[in-house]
């Protein structure tokens, strides 16, 4: 028995020799990768807003026929789209989740779409997508002093913003446009260098996306739209619920953001372009909105006074609207959710934008 007990011990102790040796090799492994890969030795620090950097992950829609596979990168900078330098950069598109459009494959986001429009118009253009799920326009603001100023020679001549959704619920979105810099402990803002350095915490939040958007089947290239929208409102019966309704909270504060969203990108020397937003839970019946459900109705007139403060605040400053919401005309297979697009759509918002903005870039 002694010596059974010793053949035992000394197994054992082999045993926890080999787990430590090979726990010891992950580590270093993680941390050669971290280091290669991740931002802990960048000078930008550009992951200030959680901004995924030097991203190449490829997407296979399962919910969608044929389970075609998309394509998703970022560059070194967080950008999405093709140029040699950043000095390049002529139009620069800002938004959030709509915009990022992670399940659509990098030549077909609406982005994409528009420079493509574009250059069939005779207006060559280097167009690039700064969207980034979750931000609103608290987000946008900050991008100017913690992300964008540390692109070396970016100095786009516009700067489109694809925004009112993420502003709806800003009051939920604030986690997503938090910066290190802000208050909090010492651990919270370790945590949350983690999170904007890491590249693996970056894997692990692309994966997990994913994962949660197939399990709800929010992915990005579905035909959800497609279904009846049996809730309907007629344009007297809107106003009358736009008069009673609760006026939003922070629309003050929102009409605040996008006066400075405009002073930062003059201060650029160039022009801001703001386009307003539609849900894709309501369609338009001649004058007549319908919807999924009252909350999609009611969700779609809060964004409605959203939309009219920011065509408000082009009317009063050198910002330019583009009315997306109340002029484009959506159909059945256009959005995967209640904001997202598919390809189809997205093809659809990019084709509109092209046709609005190429005047303007013309006149420029």
């Amino acid at each position: 028995m002694p010596s059974n007990l010793t053949d035992f011990r000394k197994g054992c102790a082999a045993i926890v020799r080999v787990l430590g040796w090979n726990a010891g090799l992950l580590i270093l492994v993680l941390l050669v990768v971290e280091l290669i890969f991740g931002n802990w030795l960048s000078e930008q620090h550009l992951g200030l807003l959680m901004v995924p950097r030097n991203v190449e992950i490829e997407h296979v829609l399962d919910h969608v026929p044929g389970k075609p596979t998309v394509r998703y990168t970022r560059d070194e900078y967080g950008l999405r789209g093709k140029y040699e330098k950043p000095s390049d950069i002529e139009v620069l598109v800002v938004g959030g989740s709509t915009t990022n459009e992670l399940y659509v494959g990098d030549s077909n986001t609406f982005v994409d779409i528009m420079r493509q429009r574009l250059d069939e118009m005779g207006l060559p253009m280097v167009i690039v997508n700064a969207g980034v799920d979750g931000h609103s326009t608290i987000g946008h603001t900050r991008a100017f002093d913690v992300w964008f100023s540390r692109i070396p020679g970016l100095a786009p001549r516009w700067v489109v913003f694809y925004i009112g959704i993420n502003d709806v619920y800003v009051a939920n979105q604030a986690r997503y446009d938090n910066t290190i810099a802000e208050s909090g402990d010492t651990i919270q803002k370790l945590i949350r260098r983690f999170k904007n350095d890491s590249v693996l915490y970056q894997v692990f939040r692309i994966v997990r996306g994913a994962l949660r958007a197939r399990d709800v089947r929010v992915i990005y290239g579905t035909d959800a739209s497609a279904r009846y929208f049996p809730v309907s409102i007629t344009p007297t019966e809107r106003a009358a619920a736009t008069a009673t309704s609760k006026k939003p909270q922070g629309l003050p504060q929102f009409r605040n953001r996008l006066h400075a969203l405009v002073d930062k990108v003059e201060d650029w020397g160039a022009k801001a372009i703001f386009v307003t937003q539609r849900r894709g839970d309501v369609r338009y019946d001649g004058n007549v909105l319908r919807g999924a459900s009252d909350a999609a109705i009611r969700a779609q007139i809060v964004l409605d006074r959203i939309n009219a403060v920011t065509l408000s605040v082009c009317a009063k400053t050198d910002a330019l609207c583009v009315d997306l919401a109340s002029e484009i005309r959506f159909q059945n297979g256009d959005f995967s959710d209640h904001v997202h697009t598919t390809r189809q759509g997205s093809e659809r918002v990019g084709t509109f934008l092209a046709k609005k903005l190429a005047p303007i870039f013309r006149g420029h």
